[in-house]
């Protein structure tokens, strides 16, 4: 009898901890649909990009890293319901020095690499940029595909506050195949 007990308890324990996990990952993180190029060739629109919300409770944020990032000027959906919200990737930390210059992008007078500029026929051209350097505590973001990306170069506030970082991008979900690459 009492082997019949301490295994119903250890079902109800294991039943428990499936539920709260389930639950507590449902609140973790957030979906969200790109709709434009801005991030092609890394997201292609249509996809879905899984954002982690608590990364930056308990790591760093890092150049490279993939963001959900809330309008830095404070731009509406067009229903008015919440903010604008965009994927974009962080170039640039605190102190550094931004520069966009000959259709290469560069970080404290090095060229980065990555960043498709000129892969897709764009009505925007890369137009050159800065230097600018990045106040502390604030990033400087970009998408990859920089003729079509609306980021950081445009922005009224170019640099944003981890308080807009609303959550690091952790997989990306294709939108056709519906396969998953995490990050």
């Amino acid at each position: 009898m009492a082997q019949r007990s301490m295994a119903r308890l250890a079902q109800t324990f294991a039943a428990l901890f499936v539920v709260l996990f389930v639950g507590c990952n449902g609140f973790h993180g957030f979906t969200f649909r790109v709709p434009t190029e801005s991030m092609e060739p890394t997201v292609d629109p249509g996809d879905s990009v899984f954002a982690d919300l608590f990364r930056y409770k308990h790591a760093p944020v890092q150049r490279g890293d993939i963001v959900i990032v809330k309008d830095p000027d404070g731009k509406m959906t067009p229903d008015g319901a919440r903010e604008q919200m965009y994927v974009k990737r962080i170039i640039g930390l605190g102190g550094d020095r931004i520069q966009i210059a000959s259709r290469k992008v560069f970080v404290n007078g090095q060229a980065i690499t990555g960043f498709d500029t000129g892969k897709y026929s764009s009505d925007f051209p890369v137009d050159d940029f800065g230097p600018i350097v990045v106040p502390p505590g604030e990033y400087f973001l970009v998408g990859d595909n920089l003729p079509q990306s609306i980021d950081s170069r445009q922005w009224r506030h170019s640099t944003v506050k981890i308080e807009s970082v609303y959550g690091k991008v952790t997989a990306i979900q294709n939108g056709k195949t519906k396969e998953i690459r995490y990050l």
